[in-house]
C-alpha cells in the first residue's frame, strides 16, 4: 500500500491512503538506513500480523529542518505588523531557508484590519516576493491565498499569536468533517498545533500546520559566505563586485554596498543579512 504521512508521534506514523488513516511503524530493515520518515513523505507500507509497517519512502524533492517536513511546494510565512510585532529577522531567515530549498515562499501579513506598514509590505513586494494581506473578517482575502496554492503542498509557518490557526480553519473549513474524523484517529478532540500535521484540503491540495516558534537556526548553511547566494535582491548584481569572493561587508568596490548607498537595496534587509552572517560565522567558529 502507498500513502502520505500526515503526522508522527513517538515513532508511530499516521498514513492517509484512499480516505483511510493507518497507524504504522518502521520496518526493522528500514530503520537501519537511519532515514526517519517525515510528515509529507510518500510511504510504502504493508500489513503484517495485524500491524502496519513502513517498508520504504519515496524519493523526496526537498526537506525542511524546521519545521521538519518533506515534499513541500510553498512555505506560507504568516506574520503580523503588530500584536505580536513583526519579527523581520525571523521572516528573513524563513526566506533564506525557502530559497535554499527551492521552495516558493509566500508572505502572509495577517490581521489586515490593523494598519499595514507600507514600507515593510512594499519592501518585500519590490524584491519579488508574493505578499498577501489577510483577515479572518475578510473571507476573500484568505480565499486568494487558497487559489494561489491550489494543487500543491504548502507548510504554514510563523511565530505564535499571528493567527495561523484562524487561517488554517478557513482553508480547511470545507474538509471539517474529514478533519474531525482524522483527529479522532489521532486521539485528538480538536485541531491542534502542538505538533506538525498535514491536512488534505482537496484531492490535490494539502496544508501542513505547524506549531509557532520565535527562532530559526540556519544550520543548513555550513559557511557564512554561502548566505549571499540566498538573498534574492543580491542576485541582480551578481559578479559585479571587484572580488568574486566579496561578502558585501567591508570589501572595496562592492556593488551591493554601492546599491545600498543608492537605496536600491533595503537597509533593513541588509542589516538582517549582517546579523545572519555573523550568526553563521560564530556557530562555525565554536
Amino acid at each position: 500500500m502507498k500513502g502520505k504521512i500526515i503526522k508522527s508521534i513517538s515513532g508511530v506514523f499516521f498514513i492517509e491512503s484512499e480516505e483511510n488513516v493507518y497507524e504504522a511503524k518502521q520496518l526493522g530493515s528500514f530503520k537501519k538506513l537511519k532515514m526517519k520518515p517525515l510528515v509529507g513523505d510518500i510511504a510504502n507500507f504493508v500489513e503484517k500480523d495485524g500491524s502496519y509497517l513502513i517498508e520504504s519512502i519515496e524519493e523526496r524533492k526537498n526537506e525542511l529542518i524546521r519545521p521538519i517536513v518533506a515534499n513541500v511546494d510553498n512555505l506560507l510565512i504568516v506574520m503580523t505588523i503588530s500584536t505580536p510585532s513583526i519579527n523581520l529577522l525571523l521572516l528573513d531567515k524563513f526566506l533564506v531557508m525557502a530559497e535554499y530549498n527551492h521552495i516558493r515562499p509566500i508572505i502572509i501579513i495577517n490581521k489586515k484590519d490593523i494598519k499595514i506598514d507600507e514600507l515593510i509590505y512594499n519592501m518585500y513586494k519590490n524584491i519579488g516576493y508574493d505578499v498577501f494581506e489577510t483577515s479572518i473578517y475578510d473571507d476573500k482575502s484568505i480565499h486568494k491565498v487558497l487559489e494561489e496554492i491550489k494543487g500543491q503542498t504548502s507548510v504554514l509557518s510563523g511565530p505564535s499569536g499571528v493567527g495561523k490557526s484562524s487561517i488554517m480553519n478557513y482553508l480547511n473549513k470545507n474538509k471539517l468533517i474529514k478533519t474531525q474524523e482524522i483527529s479522532m484517529k489521532l486521539n485528538k478532540g480538536k485541531q491542534t498545533t502542538r505538533s506538525v500535521q498535514l491536512y488534505s484540503i482537496d484531492e490535490a491540495t494539502s496544508i501542513i500546520d505547524t506549531p509557532g516558534f520565535t527562532s530559526l537556526e540556519l544550520d543548513f548553511l555550513q559557511e557564512e559566505d554561502e548566505l549571499k547566494n540566498y538573498i534574492r535582491e543580491f542576485n541582480k548584481y551578481k559578479n559585479k563586485c571587484r572580488f568574486a569572493s566579496c561578502a558585501h561587508i567591508n570589501e572595496p568596490d562592492c556593488e551591493i554596498k554601492k546599491q545600498l548607498e543608492e537605496e536600491n537595496i533595503s537597509h533593513i534587509r541588509y542589516k538582517d543579512y549582517l546579523l545572519m552572517y555573523e550568526e553563521i560565522k560564530a556557530k562555525r567558529r565554536y
